[in-house]
């Protein structure tokens, strides 16, 4: 009983509650007739469901009930187990006619995606749970594309382009009763989706593998991104040390979306460039280095059934669809000279190819659906002349004389911060500053015989001189009046 679940727990105890034990054989007749009655309900309201089939005489054949039941009820010896089966004919695949559901045949499974289309709405099937006898639009399975999302098989998703549901549904309905509702119809579904990309659809870039010169006249392939709206070209650092290029001074300024400013150049780079895949001419770019260009490009990975698509093309990056590193930047200064003027169409949802001196170029969106969190890559580069400010303030700095490096000796830096802790203003604007005194007197030890052999010499002086005598005793008698020197008296001793 408890593997049942609580209905038909519910009906097992309303149709029995006369009998007081219930059987093990009583369970038996009521999930035996439970099982039959839905089963009958089922094909009865929806004419077929998941676990039926249709057969090649157009019949519904249910699909047998193989699940085994195990009593919950055990003897004292060993565990009963009891497997129900019911006369039901296995269902046969509708591909290879074996005894097996279409999900696991391995001739189904090994055909390409426009192929098994095509058998399912040969078989007038459902393009969603694959069964036979109903169309898509009728389809009561909530199941969808792992994929993509969308109400279809994954079996059947086809990354790229993909029908809409509108028009699946009309190629099916249109299918079923015989007749198509219009020609514009049936074309759509021919030819998938004519519809204009959503905003959340896969963008390519224009990627080329070319061949670069090194220092040594070496080529290495690169990576390269054909960009129409710079008006330079770029290369990032890592290509520019790879290749052991001179670099030379670059200070123009770039600006690029909403005239957000490049800051980071590195100098600007002469390289020469060449085709990789075919024989052409080479060209002469002048490149300015940057850290980083972009992000990998694409920003998602594409399904390898978008290359084959293109399997006939030269195609001048032949791994597009993967996300790799984009080396150089060649800008809008070199589109003469890289295209020339071919362009291919392809069926809608695919990239159109441009015919360029690299080969074929795939630009344009897709009818892949790249994730909500898939970042937006967007290139644009403006070389901008340089402002009357910019130049002014450049001029300025330059005829500016450089100001020394005044190195200050210990005691130079102890006036200095004398000056800034003890100076200040009065009312009248006048700067009051106190005078630094050297706080370690130093000592003037034994003086006394250079002095006295100066004086003698002074002395000798002023007897061949008699005006210098008369001229100095009147300046120190002057100097005494002023109270500056006094006297000694005999005995006194000298003050300290």
């Amino acid at each position: 009983m408890q593997k049942l679940d609580k209905r038909s727990r519910q009906l097992f105890e309303s149709k029995y509650s006369a009998v007081e034990f219930p059987t093990l054989e009583h369970l038996l007749n009521f999930v035996r007739d439970h099982c039959k009655a839905l089963e009958s309900s089922q094909i009865n309201e929806k004419n077929v469901s998941t676990h039926h089939r249709g057969t090649a005489n157009g019949t519904v054949t249910p699909k047998p009930f193989h699940k085994p039941f195990k009593s919950s009820f055990k003897s004292s010896d060993q565990p009963l187990h009891t497997v129900l089966h019911t006369n039901m004919p296995s269902p046969k695949c509708v591909c290879c006619g074996d005894s097996h559901s279409i999900y696991s045949c391995p001739k189904f499974t090994a055909m390409p995606v426009a192929t098994r289309r095509e058998l399912i709405k040969t078989k007038q099937g459902c393009f969603n749970c694959l069964s036979l006898g109903h169309m898509l639009s009728k389809c009561v399975s909530k199941s969808t594309c792992r994929s993509c999302g969308k109400r279809h098989h994954t079996f059947l998703h086809a990354p790229f382009p993909t029908a809409t549901k509108e028009n699946v549904e009309s190629s099916q309905d249109s299918v079923q009763t015989g007749e198509p509702k219009s020609t514009a119809s049936s074309n759509l579904v021919a030819s998938f989706s004519t519809s204009k990309p959503s905003n959340s659809s896969l963008v390519l870039l224009g990627t080329a593998i070319i061949h670069i010169k090194d220092k040594y006249g070496q080529f290495h392939s690169a990576r390269a991104l054909l960009d129409l709206g710079s008006q330079v070209s770029f290369a990032t650092e890592s290509l520019v040390n790879r290749l052991s290029l001179p670099r030379h001074k670059f200070f123009e300024p770039i600006s690029g979306i909403c005239q957000n400013s490049v800051t980071n150049t590195r100098g600007k780079v002469n390289c020469v460039i060449r085709p990789a895949c075919k024989n052409g001419r080479s060209l002469n770019v002048t490149a300015i280095i940057l850290p980083k260009i972009t992000a990998p490009l694409p920003t998602e990975n594409l399904p390898p059934d978008v290359k084959h698509s293109f399997k006939n093309y030269q195609l001048a990056d032949p791994n597009f669809h993967v996300k790799a590193e984009v080396d150089l930047l060649l800008g809008a200064e070199l589109f003469s000279d890289i295209f020339d003027g071919g362009r291919q169409p392809t069926q809608p949802g695919l990239p159109t190819l441009h015919n360029t001196i690299f080969g074929w170029v795939l630009i344009g969106s897709t009818n892949i659906t790249k994730p909500v969190k898939s970042a937006i890559s967007t290139n644009l580069a403006i070389l901008e002349p340089p402002s009357l400010e910019s130049c002014l303030k450049q001029f300025w700095e330059i005829e500016e004389a450089l100001k020394p490096v005044v190195q200050l000796s210990p005691e130079e830096q102890y006036c200095e911060q004398f000056f800034a802790s003890t100076h200040q203003r009065d009312d009248t604007g006048r700067y009051i500053v106190r005078l630094p005194f050297c706080e370690q007197k130093p000592e003037l030890g034994d003086s006394y015989s250079t002095a006295h052999s100066c004086l003698m010499h002074l002395e000798r002086r002023f007897q061949r001189n008699p005006v210098l005598l008369q001229q100095y005793q009147d300046f120190m008698n002057d100097y005494e009046s002023l109270g500056h020197m006094r006297r000694l008296k005999p005995g006194e001793d000298l003050p300290k």
